[in-house]
């Protein structure tokens, strides 16, 4: 299989509310090194070089992933891969739809930035499955179960079960078909086309593919990431208002005693506004009218 007949999505366009019940960050704006997860996750997976990338981003997260992600990433083939932001939408599965829209490759594979360790000789699994079998319309890795498992009542057959993780590679046309049906909702791909009767196929995963998905699991996943970076970064903030008479006067914070203050949607604390934007600007997270913006009475 040629890797540039395949593009390559990752979804990033979640709300974290499961991490965040133990950390107030998103885990895709988790920092390594320098770069968020979602870029490190990316990068970690080019191993081939795909014909393009997507990468989907909430309607929040969009603008600041936007101003993050370079234009082209190296694969480690060395080859350089278009690279782009694809705003997702309420679900998973309508973030993929948003993605699919982009792609005009035969091939796609998807995966999660949560599952950003990928190792390199999946994806050699992957593709002699395909090739060995052109009937195949998904290849999925798995994980066996080891304990006793029990359902409703009943204890299953462990040797039966698999747990599908991700990256999955897929035709486009069969994944386009099965997501066709807005009103359905699916937790992955190879979920989404069993359901339309097409054939899937399995490969061993491996446990140090295991997600991030709650503030506990970074026990697991903190040595094998990157430390926090020892650079510093330095961010640079400007404000300007102009005077308005009979307003409040504000500067860091502070009240002052004036018979004029500043004129501004908010209370104008040039101080204040400076400061943030230098902060945000540091973190690569846009500036203060970004994230309080004027038409929004709520900062009135």
């Amino acid at each position: 299989m040629d890797w540039e007949k395949v593009s390559l999505i990752m979804m990033a366009a979640g709300d974290s509310t499961r991490f965040c019940k133990d950390l107030s960050c998103k885990k895709q704006w988790l920092r390594i090194d320098e770069e968020p997860l979602w870029l490190v996750a990316t990068r970690k997976i080019l191993h081939y070089a795909f014909h393009q990338v997507f990468i989907t981003a909430s309607p929040a997260d969009y603008a600041y992933m936007c101003s993050m992600c370079p234009k082209h990433i190296e694969a480690k083939s060395r080859f350089s891969i278009p690279c782009n932001i694809v705003q997702g939408g309420n679900t998973r599965t309508q973030s993929l739809r948003n993605a699919l829209q982009c792609v005009d490759t035969p091939f796609v594979l998807v995966s999660d930035v949560a599952r950003w360790n990928t190792l390199e000789g999946l994806l050699d699994m992957m593709e002699n499955e395909i090739n060995q079998d052109s009937t195949i319309d998904c290849v999925v890795p798995f994980l066996r179960v080891a304990d006793t498992t029990f359902y409703q009542g009943d204890y299953l057959k462990r040797e039966d079960i698999k747990l599908i993780q991700t990256p999955q590679l897929s035709k486009v046309s069969i994944l386009r078909e099965a997501l066709k049906d807005e009103n359905k909702d699916f937790s992955d791909e190879s979920s989404a086309i069993h359901a339309l009767g097409g054939k899937v196929a399995f490969v061993e995963g491996s446990p140090l593919m295991n997600k991030i998905t709650f503030g506990s699991d970074l026990s697991f996943h903190i040595a094998k990431l990157a430390p926090p970076s020892s650079k510093t970064f330095v961010g640079q903030g400007i404000d300007v208002h102009m005077f308005e008479d009979s307003k409040p006067m504000w500067l860091g914070g502070i009240k002052i005693e004036s018979p004029f203050g500043f004129k501004a949607h908010s209370d104008g604390d040039v101080v204040l506004h400076a400061l943030c934007d230098a902060i945000l600007g540091a973190i690569g997270g846009g500036d203060i009218g970004q994230w309080f913006p004027d038409t929004d009475m709520a900062y009135k």
